[in-house]
């Protein structure tokens, strides 16, 4: 038999935590603070949040929140945050804590989207990590025992229909998140499990703003006051530079060739901030940021930047529409005006600069050299993000009406050819949300949406061949230089997710 109320257990010598008639329905140490205090409708997330304290006390040898009588308990779970486990049990894995702090996260939007997700990211976890015992703990079969009941609990929820069709699949997309064939797979073999689940979630220390990979499975989050380098493996930090420039940073480049040495850029965020963003130079085998210093011009903010072995740096502030050529790269070398107040995206492709403008739903395209204007490329609606394609002179491209516009217009990808000033779709659905993080490697076009989409498409056929959904807002993405990797951030959060599509190509 399965035990899976934690409250009606007890070792030897321990307090007696019964659930009792009359009282609150649930036994408090494990009850989620929507249930404890009436403040949300009770749903999904308070299972999630009843596995994450099982597994809490697994792990842990004690709940997430204890107390002298059944009222302190709730106000703990109600206004408290559990102690991080590997302060009780320091042999624990980072991925496991990060797991299972997110299963109890006070807020039902921020944990797992059900029982379902959080017995994905475990088993994704187990598979991935695969780590030994240590000194006779339990944590081991407290996976297993988690697994079984998450994958219980979310059978009966599932049975009946599959999520809705993705809006970044197109008008084709099937409407299951992973498909049951073919290779948007989850199947069971041991690379597919990771086509409908990350294989690692790691946690920034700070806001993630954006995420770079390196080779040798290692990449780069930045976010708040630091610059982090991982060991993706592992789920481990291996080194941490610190931001003490203003504000916080925004913006990260990686140089061209190499992938050694990278631009960390910083500001205060507001258009009307005290003192301009400021940059460091920083390199992947040294432990310290160069000092921080003023881009030479008054740039209140800083939110792109592109990086050209030929051209140099390229730097952008969004709102104001003013963008800047670090030509040296380590020297103001001209600021100019891209239309002010409507550039909205930028990158260097080729010998080109780009800029995308949301006015006029069109590309401003510029000489990389000399910065002059060379003309425009119109697009069905507004231009949200850029990504360099597979041929120099072709650019991908995200669109979607303005959030503030009522009018209505195609969104999705789009294959600009910088020559012939030509726009052709690649994936086009009117119901898609924004996409937030675009990239492009060997051929394939890799998105994420503010909606929670995820999408692959191979360009040659403009065939989607991976789709997953999640209840997580995105706000940013980066592909592998090599391989079939992601790395995507979770919107205005500490997190980002590591996802391995290496069965794509079985």
């Amino acid at each position: 038999p399965l035990l899976t109320d934690f409250g009606l257990a007890r070792a030897s010598g321990a307090s007696q935590q019964l659930t009792h008639t009359g009282e609150i329905l649930g036994t408090p140490s494990y009850m989620p603070p929507e249930q404890a205090g009436a403040a949300y409708d009770v749903g999904p997330a308070a299972d999630v949040y009843g596995l994450g304290a099982i597994l809490y006390a697994a792990l842990c040898a004690q709940p997430p929140f204890s107390g002298a009588t059944t009222i302190n308990v709730l106000h703990a779970v109600l206004e408290g945050s559990p102690t991080p486990p590997r302060e009780l049990a320091p042999e624990l894995p980072p991925g496991l804590e990060a797991i299972t702090l997110r299963a109890l996260a006070r807020a039902p939007q921020e944990r797992q989207a059900s029982a379902v997700d959080l017995g994905g990211e475990l088993r994704s976890w187990l598979g991935g990590e695969a780590p030994a015992r240590q000194g006779g703990g339990t944590w081991a079969a407290a996976l297993l025992l988690l697994l079984v009941l998450a994958l219980a609990g979310g059978a009966a929820s599932s049975a009946g229909s599959g999520p809705p069709p993705s809006p970044l699949a197109g008008p084709s997309a099937s409407p299951s998140a992973a498909p049951s064939e073919g290779p948007g797979s989850s199947g069971t073999s041991a690379g597919k499990r990771w086509l409908s689940a990350p294989r690692r979630v790691l946690e920034h220390p700070g806001t993630c703003r954006v995420v770079r990979f390196l080779g040798g499975g290692r990449a780069l989050s930045a976010g708040g006051g630091a610059v982090v380098l991982w060991d993706l493996e592992r789920g481990a930090r291996l080194r941490q530079w610190a931001w003490t420039g203003p504000g916080e940073v925004r913006a990260l480049a990686l140089e061209p060739e190499g992938y050694q040495r990278f631009l960390a850029v910083g500001s205060e965020g507001t258009i009307n901030a005290s003192q301009p963003a400021m940059l460091a130079w920083g390199d992947v085998t040294s432990s310290e940021l160069e000092p921080e210093r003023p881009i030479g011009f008054v740039l209140p903010v800083v939110d792109r930047v592109s990086w050209s072995a030929t051209h140099g740096v390229l730097l952008g502030f969004t709102r104001s529409g003013t963008v800047s050529v670090l030509g040296d790269p380590r020297a103001p070398a001209g600021t100019f005006e891209a239309d002010s107040a409507h550039a909205h995206c930028l990158t260097f492709q080729g010998e080109w600069l780009v800029i995308g403008r949301w006015n006029k739903a069109s590309l401003q395209v510029r000489s990389a050299a000399q910065r002059g204007l060379l003309g425009t490329v119109n697009l069905p609606t507004q231009p949200w993000e850029l990504a360099g394609g597979p041929r120099r002179h072709e650019l991908v491209v995200a669109c979607a009406p303005r959030p503030d516009e009522a009018a209505k217009g195609p969104a999705g990808l789009f294959l600009v050819d910088l020559d012939q000033s030509t726009c052709a779709a690649i994936a086009a659905d009117a119901s898609a949300t924004p996409i937030v993080g675009l990239d492009q490697r060997r051929g394939w076009v890799y998105a994420a949406s503010q909606g929670g989409e995820l999408g692959a498409w191979r360009l040659e056929t403009r065939e989607r061949v991976w789709q997953a959904k999640s209840e997580t807002a995105y706000g940013g993405l980066s592909a592998a230089p090599r391989g079939r990797e992601l790395l995507v951030i979770e919107r205005e959060s500490p997190r980002f997710q590591w996802w391995d599509l290496s069965a794509l190509e079985e």
